[in-house]
């Protein structure tokens, strides 16, 4: 029995720390925020020029687990110019479910990294009147948050062959 009872009292100590670091994030976090997208050049032509990205995410937090799952919506755009001297204005949108595994959740310098899966519509052209491209996109994704308020992240779309790109964004999440 004194066994027993010297167990639960080392034991509540530690509950009680675990059970506090459960609250240390909101359950649900809404993230806004834009960035810069370096763009592939496969389709041919002459100079790629960076493009801007801006998105939104809304993420739900695990509370058993360093772990999040959201939606991540995503608007890429960039400049080409053709070999003929032409200016296409590509852009890609995207709806990605995303899972993160946070390294440090609740610190004030949470790196992480992730993964999602989802549907990017990628059009040629603003002005031509091309129909949009649509298929599955995969999106690796690191990153860190700071301040539990801050995100810098790097990630990849890979979609169509000529519309991969990397996007360098940095978002405010509450």
């Amino acid at each position: 029995m004194k066994t027993f009872i010297l167990s639960l009292v080392i034991a509540l100590p530690v509950l009680a720390g675990a059970q506090e670091q459960k609250r240390e994030v909101l359950r649900i976090n809404i993230e806004l925020g834009g960035g810069v997208s370096f763009w592939q050049n496969k389709d041919g032509g002459n100079a790629v020029e960076p493009g801007v990205t801006l998105f939104f995410e809304g993420r739900y937090n695990v509370d058993t687990l360093p772990v999040n799952v959201g939606l991540h919506v995503d608007i890429s755009a960039f400049n080409r110019t053709r070999e003929d001297g032409d200016v296409e204005r590509p852009r890609s949108l995207k709806f990605v479910i995303a899972g993160d595994y946070n390294l440090r959740r609740g610190k004030r310098v949470n790196p992480f990294a992730g993964i999602g899966i989802g549907i990017a519509s990628d059009e040629r052209d603003f002005e031509a009147n091309t129909p949009p491209r649509t298929g599955v996109c995969l999106v690796p994704r690191a990153g860190v948050r700071l301040f539990r308020h801050v995100s810098v992240t790097l990630d990849y779309e890979i979609s169509r062959v000529s519309h991969n790109h990397f996007d360098f964004k940095v978002g405010l999440y509450f």
